[in-house]
Parts: C-alpha cells; structure tokens; sequence
C-alpha cells in the first residue's frame, strides 16, 4: 500500500480534491438572497454543475471556447440547461450588482493583473453580495525553460503565489 497518488490515480484524486474544494465554495453560498451567481472562469463547469444542482441560478464564463463547449456539452447530456458565455474576466458581459455572487475558483493565479480581474468581479455583484475567491496558498512557482523561446515559462501556467497579506492586498 502506498500514501501517495501513483501517476495513474492522479486524475480520480485530482477530481476528489476538486470536489471537495467546489463543495466548500457552494457552502458559501448557500446563504439566503444567495440565487444568482457568476462563475468566472468556469472551466469544465464542474462548480456550475454543483451550484445548479442545490437550486442555484448560474452564468458560466471563460475565455476559452474550447472549455465552454465541453462544459455545455457535458452539462446537457445530464440535462441541465446552463447558460455559459465567452467572457474576459477583465471585462465581462454583465451590467453593474446584476449577480447576487460571483466566484472565482484557482485562476487568479494564471492572470497579469489579479487585482484588475477582482475589482471586475466585484462590479458585477450587487452590494452585500458575495464574491468567493479560491487559489493556491504560498505556492512555490515553479518555472522550465521554453524549448521554442528559450524563455523561461512558470510551469501550470501559475504566474502569482498569495498568502494572506498579498490576498488582503488584492480585497482592499
């Protein structure tokens, strides 16, 4: 018996992990005058699914086509009818407080400007609304050498490492 995840069980204990991650937020947003809810950067749309599923009203956004697709894709063969769109966490497609919450689950740390996107995630939610911030704790970045730009390139895409004070930072 071995502790840790051999390569071939990566997959099943990564989505383990995410799930327990993705229950926590919805936790969050399970209070009362919590129904509308942005999730930006929705990725393969497996938190959409979970908030739709405990009676949430749900928008999913991301800036890859590709990833909406699958999302939609995947979320209509359980027959559950989610609205996502193309969207630029920088700018995106929603008038001023017209959500009731918005989240953003570990992609901060893929973005030039964090406190860009957070200020732009805040504007879309209505005041005393919530907005639900997940991401990597005191990462150590890792970086490789680029074999086709010989730059060197953080591994996983991770550009920022956040503790408590740089999160505080960004919020302020």
């Amino acid at each position: 018996a071995h502790d840790m995840p051999m390569p071939e069980d990566m997959g099943r204990f990564r989505h383990c992990f995410e799930k327990r991650r993705f229950a926590l937020i919805a936790g969050l947003l399970a209070r009362k005058g919590v129904m509308k809810v942005a999730d930006v950067g929705c990725g393969n749309g497996w938190l959409t699914e979970m908030l739709v599923r405990r009676g949430r009203s749900v928008v999913g956004v991301d800036l890859g086509f590709d990833s909406i697709d699958r999302a939609s894709a995947r979320l209509l063969r359980l027959d559950i009818r989610v609205p996502f769109v193309l969207g630029d966490v920088y700018r995106l497609p929603f008038a001023d407080a017209s959500v009731d919450a918005a989240v953003a689950s570990e992609m901060i740390e893929h973005l030039d400007s964090p406190e860009n996107a957070i200020a732009e995630i805040t504007r879309i939610v209505r005041p005393g609304g919530l907005v639900v911030i997940s991401t990597p704790y005191c990462e150590k970045i890792e970086q490789t050498l680029c074999i086709h730009c010989n730059q060197k390139t953080p591994v996983n895409a991770h550009l920022h490492s956040f503790d408590k004070q740089s999160l505080a930072l960004l919020t302020e």
